[in-house]
Formats: structure tokens, C-alpha cells, sequence
């Protein structure tokens, strides 16, 4: 059931001549108050602001004109002087400080290669005496095993062979590590036959192997099936084919991890050239020996990891690093060789070597993590005495492969710095090896490229120069203004109120600045200091009590209206969403909506007042008082929804969340007063019942609705709109009010503008023409309370009075 709340009318019902357009104004006469009047009790407002005034251009030029007048010339001309003299210092130190912090930039680029290339240094000779150490570890571990076993190489298998060698994978870096005994032709086919009688040590290696690392797994654990020969393989054509020739063999026998494919098993390394070759050398050398590299390499731990598990190997290690262009690459791998003895006795020329440990490892996993984050463009290019090389380009912590041969930058800023890496200290005799053909002592060569120079190439000389041209044109600037002012000291109070009025323009109405500068007070604290010097003396000197300056005794800056319309805006959800977004997402949300509002409120006359938070103020009738502010500010509402219902979606990357906002909006119509408290940071502000009226109406609002007071709804029916409010069902209770009876706004029926409805970005409706038309609109009673309709305000006895507004 709708209530409607009938008015008892205090004035006569407005006439048609009240009916102006949305865009009338009207002028408020009223007599002016003495500047030096003071009534105890009562506030004293003067009220004869008639519209915005402003300074002509013409007076402005005129101001400067005088300002200069008689000695321009002179000034002119040393000003020119004095400039030019700053600019040519300012060149010649900005140019000699961009080149020296330049220099010194380069400088700090090169300490900085030497000091991540001996980062470089130190953590990869630490990788390779790993390798090198773990390998002999490990050949001591098969010897003892055996010894310990009682049996007799080559017809030996190691029970724990998985666990000793995945730490020395693991303490190496290696990917794969077998072992292959030493047969003669004579013991082969003996050693076929134990092979195969033996073959369960797969099957427990796979299930140690299992239990050792999580991520390992077998399709079939206990298939152990495998060529019953030794044999060589040409793993390209798949073909196999029994080992030919006198011996001695060297067939794979165990390796770790535990093979997913035994199809190299009993192969036949010595029959591939180049481990034959160092199986010759290792006859004198006797020790740690690394092959070439190939991506053969690569094919033959395929088949023992399984080419998936190899593959996601790599590309874990390069994702962890977030290096996503070393996915699914292949990458170069090495091999290393280190005999295996029949007794611990190494260092006895005459111990027999009874097999062999064949390490392959993958040269990317030694290169990650060799710089830290930030630090790019190291390249590393890796050779070795077999005329092998190839590159690599180090970005922070990845490691880039980039193909064979010499890729690195040429050409750099600091051309020719490069550092050269080799691990000669892990050899028992390097310089044996390096005369022998077929063994590769690799090495690597680090050089850095342009994008690492970069680095430490910052803007730093461009801005210390810049600073420093700033500094004399600074000092040229402080100069002249300093001549000026010397020269043009009468002119200081003119200056003065001239940067005040650009100041006070961009804060205040024509009015209250024009009453500011009557007022210097106001806005000058040091004023303030020599006027309280100044009362104090007058005090002693007529003997007035010092706390009489406590009242103040000149008339406020401040303006009775007496009918105007606030508006009150808040976003309903804001604080839930703000509190999770960053503070520049929420200032993006407020400065879009906020700008909008703003350039409506500009083209329709709305004074806007302040935002506090995600509440927007604003009020029309004011400082320009006008007859129709309710139409006009329930067209700003209007405007003001559709406008963010507009913006709303173009705001959607801040977050699904951001479609759900919603503005509440709150208008009430009464009298204000507006003015200035002077003190420091003053500003324009509003005050008064009607103002906490219209706040209550926004708090007690809802979501996408126009919230109107009773005295608002009267004033749009005094338009001629009657049929844009609808009566709320139930009354409110506001703070300090009691019950009310309030309104919704309506445009075609619909009170709620969360959805569509028909609105335009600017709030025109086309409906508007007809309502525009609409003569025959009964009005609204005078609200009860006792507030006034759109009237006069003059002062009478030092007391403010209303009279009924007459058209002008």
C-alpha cells in the first residue's frame, strides 16, 4: 500500500511563470553586511554573491605590464646574459659528468664479468673434482664389494651396486653410470652363461632403485629377459649382431638408475672407436678419462632412463629455472671413463684393470644456476681438445643452449675481455693426456655480451647530467627572480596577490575569493602572527582583557542559500572490494567514475563539493543560486548512474567482482550555508541540517535507486515532475529525524537503475519531451517541517529573514 504525505502550504502555489527550463538561473539580492560587525549568539552571513566573477585577461596583462614598465629592457637584457652564462657552465659540467660516471659505469660492467666469472670458475671446477672423485670413489666400492663377496671379476654382480652409485650420480651430476667388465675371449662365453643365471640383480636393482627414488618406475619390474650373447648394436638401425674379434669385451653389466630397455645389455663398448680407443689409453694413463661428446650420448640413456623419463629430466630442471625455451631440447652430453681394479692398490702400476665405470652426464645440468637473478647474457662456450665446441648463454640462473661451434657475441662494448677456465688440477698427469690423441681435455671460455654491460649501463650519466643543467638553470632562474624582486620591491604586494588569485581561483567561488583577499588573514598564517603581535599591543595599551581576541570580530566568509539540492553518492560493495585490491586499482576505479561525474556535473551546472572515499558530494543552487536545482540534480543522478553502468564493464580487468558495484544516491533539498573557515588549509565547505538530511537519505538508500526527501520531492512537483518520484512503502528512521516519509526517483515507471532502463551516458531520457510538456501537474504541499521553500534571504535587525522568490 503506497502512502502519500499530505503538506499543509505555507506560501501560494507557484504560478505558471514558475515553470522556467532546466537550465534557468536566477539572482539572490540581499542587503550586504559591514565587514566589522558582531552579534553574540549568531552567525552573520552576508549574501551578495550574484555569479561566478573573474579576473579579464586583459587586466591580467595589464598587471604585468606595470609590473615591468621602465626598466624592462635592462632586466631583459641581463637576464639574457646571466642565462647564457649558466647554460654554457651548465653543458660543460653536464657533458664532463656524463662522461666520467660513463666511464665509470663501464668499469663496474667489467669488475662485475670478472667477479661472476670467478663465480663461474670456482663452481664448475667444484663440479668436475666432484666427478672426478666420485668415479674413483665408486671403482674403490666395486673392488671392495667383490673382495668382500669373495668372487672373481668378470663373474661378479654387486648387490648394492644402486645404492652406491646414486650417490655418486648424485654427488656428480651424472645421469647414467654403468659398469662394464673386462672379458677375454676365452671367459666370454663362461660370462654369457653367468649373465643370464644371474639376471635377478635387474629385478632387485629396480626395487632398490624404486625405494631409493620416488619418481622412479618400471612397467614391468621382473622382465628381465635380454640378448643371451655379447653383441654390438647400431642403436639407429636397430640392428644387433654377436661381437666379433679376439677381445678382450667389455659388455654392459649393471647401470644406475636400474634400465627401463635392456637392450644394451652385454653390449659391447669397445667396439664403438672411441671407447675403444680410450680403453687403449687407459693401459699407461690409469685413471678418470672423459670421451667426446655426441648425441649418441643422448640415445643411449634413453634406453636406460626410458626416452619420457629422460626427456622430463631436462625438462624439469630447466621449468624450475622458469627457462621454458630449454623445454623439449636436446641437450649435448659427455662421457667419462675410470677403470676398475682387481685390488684397492690403485696406485700399483701392476694392478689389473677389471672393468670399467662409464659416467654420461649432460652439460646443461652443470651450467644452471651459475648467476643469480637479474644478470643475463654470459656466454660459455665449451671445447675440449678433440676440436669439439659448443655454446651456451647464461640468463640469471638458465642455461641456453645455442648449437655447436663458436656462437658467442663479438663486437661488445668492452671488446675482448673473456675468461678461460680449464681443469687440468683434477688429472693425475694432464700433460700426458693432452700428447695423446683421442682423449679430450675440455675447458671453457666465458665471454660477456652487450645485454650483460647493460646491466650497469644505466641513465645514471644521463641524469646527472640533466641535474646539473638543472642546477645552473636553477641558479639562473633564482637569479633573475632574486634581480626582480630587488629591482621591483614595490611591486611585491601585487605579485603576491596575483599568484594568490591563481591559487584561490582553482579552490573558491569569485565571491568567497574576492572576500579572501579583503581577508589575507585567511590564507597567510604569518599574517595571522603579526595581527595577534599587533592585538596584543592594542591590549596593553588600552588595557583590554587578552582574551577578547578569543571571538572573532570580522565577519565570516560564508553564504546563506536558501534552496538548494545536495547529493550524496556512495558505491554499495566498495569496501569489501576495495580491500582486495591494490591501492592503484581502487584510485583507477574512483579517478574513472569520479572524472565522469565531474564532466557531468560541468556541463549541467552541478557545483561538486568533495569526495570522502567512494562518496561523492555535490550540490546545485549554489554559488550561482537557480530555480530548478532538484530537476537539474535529479538529472545529475540520473546521468550519474547511467554513467557508471556504462563505465562499469570497461572496468571488468580489475576484476569479475568489480560488474557487482553499485551506487546509492541520496538528495534532499533545504537551505546551506557555505563558506570558508579560515586557518590553515582552507576550503570550501557546506554545512547545515540539510546537508546530514541528505546523507541520511543516501545511508538509508538502496543499491542502483535515487533516494529523495520529502522537501525534494515537493520541489520536483513544484517543476512540473511530479511523475519521477514514487512514495517509499515504509517510513525511515534517520538519526536525529525520527520518521520520514521519503521517495524513490523514477524515470518510465522503473525506481531501480542497477539494470537497463533506457538511460543515455549524459541522463537524457526520451520520454523527457513529453514530461517536459506536462502543465497539468498537481504539486506537493509545503513539507510540514519547518523549512522554506525556494526564497529570499536578507537580514533584518542583524537577524537572517526569507521572503518569497520573485522571477527575474
Amino acid at each position: 500500500m503506497t502512502m502519500e504525505t499530505t503538506i499543509p502550504k505555507h506560501h501560494p502555489e507557484p504560478t505558471a511563470e514558475a515553470h522556467e527550463d532546466d537550465d534557468a538561473s536566477f539572482e539572490m539580492t540581499s542587503r550586504s553586511v559591514d565587514d566589522k560587525f558582531s552579534i553574540p549568539g549568531h552567525i552573520s552571513v552576508s549574501s551578495g554573491m550574484t555569479g561566478v566573477e573573474s579576473l579579464e585577461p586583459e587586466d591580467e596583462v595589464r598587471n604585468v605590464e606595470n609590473l615591468t614598465k621602465g626598466d624592462t629592457r635592462l632586466i631583459q637584457f641581463w637576464r639574457f646574459v646571466v642565462v647564457a652564462c649558466m647554460a654554457l657552465a651548465g653543458v660543460a659540467v653536464s657533458v664532463g659528468a656524463y662522461t666520467y660516471i660513463s666511464e665509470l659505469e663501464k668499469q663496474d660492467g667489467q669488475n662485475a664479468f670478472i667477479l661472476f666469472s670467478n663465480t663461474i670458475t670456482d663452481i664448475s671446477k667444484f663440479h668436475f673434482k666432484n666427478m672426478f672423485e666420485a668415479s674413483r670413489a665408486m671403482s674403490r666400492e666395486l673392488t671392495a664389494e667383490a673382495l668382500l663377496l669373495n668372487k672373481t671379476f668378470p663373474f661378479v654382480t654387486f648387490p648394492n651396486y644402486e645404492v652406491f652409485a646414486k650417490q655418486a650420480r648424485d654427488n656428480a651430476g651424472l645421469e647414467v653410470l654403468s659398469y662394464a667388465p673386462v672379458v677375454t675371449l676365452q671367459q666370454s662365453e663362461e660370462f654369457v652363461k653367468f649373465a643370464v643365471d644371474n639376471q635377478e640383480w635387474i629385478t632387485q636393482q629396480r626395487i632398490m632403485g624404486m625405494a631409493l627414488d620416488k619418481d622412479l618406475h618400471f612397467e614391468n619390474v621382473s622382465n628381465t629377459q635380454f640378448h643371451p650373447e655379447i653383441y654390438d648394436v647400431n642403436p639407429l638401425a636397430g640392428e644387433t649382431f654377436g661381437s666379433v674379434g679376439d677381445g678382450p669385451f667389455t659388455p654392459l653389466m649393471m647401470t644406475s638408475p636400474p634400465p627401463q630397455s635392456l637392450i644394451y645389455q652385454l653390449y659391447n663398448f669397445a667396439s664403438d672407436p672411441e671407447y675403444e680407443t680410450i680403453y687403449g689409453l687407459q693401459e699407461d694413463y690409469r685413471d678418470t678419462m672423459f670421451g667426446n661428446t655426441n648425441f649418441f650420448l643422448w640415445t643411449v640413456v634413453d634406453f636406460i632412463t626410458g626416452v619420457e623419463k629422460h626427456q622430463e629430466l631436462h625438462d624439469k630442471r630447466h621449468k624450475q629455472i622458469g627457462d621454458e625455451e630449454g623445454v623439449n631440447v636436446i641437450q649435448p652430453h659427455g662421457s667419462l671413463v675410470q677403470p676398475v681394479y682387481r685390488t684397492l692398490d690403485h696406485d700399483d702400476p701392476n694392478n689389473e684393470i677389471v672393468g670399467y665405470l662409464m659416467g654420461i652426464m649432460a652439460w646443461d645440468a652443470y651450467l644452471i644456476d651459475l648467476l643469480p637473478e637479474g644478470i643475463s647474457g654470459v656466454y660459455v662456450v665449451v671445447e675440449n681438445t678433440c676440436g669439439h665446441q659448443f655454446t651456451y648463454r647464461l640468463n640469471g640462473n638458465q642455461a641456453m643452449y645455442l648449437g655447436e661451434g663458436d656462437l658467442h657475441e663479438k663486437g661488445t662494448i668492452v671488446d675482448g675481455q673473456r675468461r678461460y677456465i680449464d681443469f687440468d688440477e683434477n688429472y693425475l698427469d694432464p700433460t700426458v693426456l693432452t700428447t695423446v690423441p683421442g682423449h679430450c681435455i675440455f675447458s671453457y671460455r666465458i665471454y660477456p655480451s652487450d645485454e650483460f654491460y647493460s646491466n650497469y649501463m644505466t641513465n645514471l650519466p644521463t641524469q646527472v647530467a640533466i641535474a646539473s643543467a638543472a642546477i645552473f638553470f636553477i641558479m639562473a632562474v633564482t637569479f633573475f627572480v632574486l634581480l626582480h624582486f630587488v629591482e621591483k620591491r614595490h611591486h611585491k604586494i601585487v605579485g603576491e596577490a596575483a599568484i594568490s588569485n591563481a591559487i584561490v581561483s582553482s579552490l573558491f567561488p569569485s565571491s568567497v575569493r574576492k572576500r579572501l583577499f579583503n581577508d589575507r588573514g585567511a590564507l597567510l598564517p604569518d599574517e595571522q602572527k603579526k595581527e595577534a603581535g599587533r592585538s596584543a599591543l592594542r591590549s596593553f595599551l588600552t588595557g583590554e582583557d587578552e582574551d577578547d581576541g578569543v571571538v572573532l570580530k570580522k565577519a565570516p566568509i560564508a553564504d546563506l542559500f536558501p534552496s538548494c539540492t545536495i547529493f550524496f553518492a556512495d558505491l554499495v560493495g566498495f569496501t569489501s572490494w576495495s580491500s582486495k585490491r591494490q591501492p592503484a586499482e581502487v584510485f583507477v576505479l574512483l579517478e574513472t567514475l569520479y572524472r565522469a561525474f565531474d564532466a557531468i556535473a560541468h556541463s549541467m551546472g552541478v557545483f561538486k563539493v568533495e569526495t570522502i572515499g567512494d562518496c561523492y558530494v555535490a550540490v546545485c543552487g549554489l554559488p550561482t543560486p537557480r530555480r530548478n536545482h532538484a530537476l537539474v540534480m535529479a538529472k545529475f543522478s540520473r546521468a550519474c548512474l547511467a554513467k557508471m553502468k556504462f563505465l562499469l564493464p570497461k572496468l571488468a580487468y580489475l576484476g569479475e567482482d568489480t560488474l557487482g558495484l553499485a551506487m546509492r544516491v541520496g538528495l534532499h533539498s533545504g537551505p546551506v550555508t557555505a563558506g570558508v573557515l579560515r586557518g590553515e588549509r582552507s576550503r570550501f565547505q557546506l554545512f547545515g541540517d540539510s546537508v546530514n538530511t541528505a546523507a541520511r537519505m543516501e545511508s538509508n538508500g538502496k543499491s542502483g535507486r535515487v533516494h529523495v526527501s520529502e522537501k525534494t520531492a515537493f520541489e520536483l512537483k513544484r517543476g512540473g515532475k511530479g511523475s519521477w518520484i514514487v512514495p517509499r512503502s515504509d517510513k525511515i528512521e534517520a538519526k536525529g529525524k525520527g520518521l520520514m516519509q521519503t521517495y524513490w526517483l523514477a524515470f518510465n515507471g522503473e525506481t531501480d537503475f542497477s539494470g537497463a532502463f533506457g538511460l543515455d551516458c549524459d541522463g537524457t531520457l526520451a520520454s523527457d519531451a513529453e514530461e517536459e510538456g506536462d502543465d497539468n501537474v498537481s504539486y506537493l504541499d509545503e513539507p510540514s517541517q519547518k523549512e522554506h521553500a525556494p526564497g529570499l534571504l536578507t537580514l533584518k535587525n542583524g537577524q537572517p529573514e526569507f521572503t518569497d522568490m520573485v522571477d527575474v
